[in-house]
């Protein structure tokens, strides 16, 4: 199979807009396989009013956007998912792994037991003290910039944890758990996350 790799991104084109970047590999628009460059043009060109639903991977995070420019301002190569199995199959599996913090998932039972998977992340505590400073009041609740911080290093520690499980083969991860402790030395201190889980292949009931 083919699809499109994202050689260069334009400043000022809509993929730039969009969040699209260089390597990421697009997918699909509209349902369609994007298996040259000439069904990509085609497609946005017939579109008409309507946006265009592109579906593109990252290191294995799916991006789903609407498109609604005639060119995505990008320049492409081909991607052969045949010649990069390995790395095309871990994408699209990172992506529909299913996490829960529970022993078991809804619908589905353990076929076999793989690992333990761990990721570790780490925020800087002087960066997030000055984050603090935009306490509304005192006793008000912290700003969204603190709570975005925490959120992006969360997602980022679970996507890693998704890696870990895909490269074994896993269908999902059980008993996922996000523990956060605090680590000071040579007068600085960090926030430091673990998340943890049981990767697992999975059959549906």
């Amino acid at each position: 199979m083919k699809r499109l790799k994202v050689a260069t991104v334009s400043e000022t084109g809509e993929a730039k807009r969009l969040g699209i970047e260089r390597e990421d590999v697009l997918d699909t628009l509209n349902g369609i396989a994007l298996e040259s460059i000439d069904v990509l043009i085609q497609g946005l060109k017939s579109r008409g009013e309507q946006a265009c639903q592109l579906v593109a991977y990252r290191q294995g995070r799916r991006l789903c956007v609407e498109v609604s420019s005639d060119s995505l301002g990008v320049t492409l190569s081909p991607y052969d998912t045949e010649q990069n199995q390995e790395e095309w199959v871990l994408m699209r599996r990172v992506h529909e792994l299913v996490l829960t913090t529970a022993p078991s998932i809804d619908g589905y039972r353990v076929s076999k037991t793989l690992d333990i998977v761990t990721a570790e992340c780490v925020l800087g505590m002087n960066m997030f003290r000055d984050m603090l400073t935009a306490v509304t009041d005192v006793i008000g609740g912290p700003s969204g910039t603190s709570q975005n911080a925490l959120r992006e290093l969360r997602q980022r520690c679970i996507h890693d944890l998704r890696i870990e499980a895909a490269q074994l083969q896993a269908d999902g991860i059980i008993g996922v758990a996000l523990n956060y402790s605090e680590l000071s030395g040579g007068g600085k201190s960090m926030i430091f996350l673990v998340a943890s889980g049981t990767a697992v292949n999975l059959k549906s009931l």
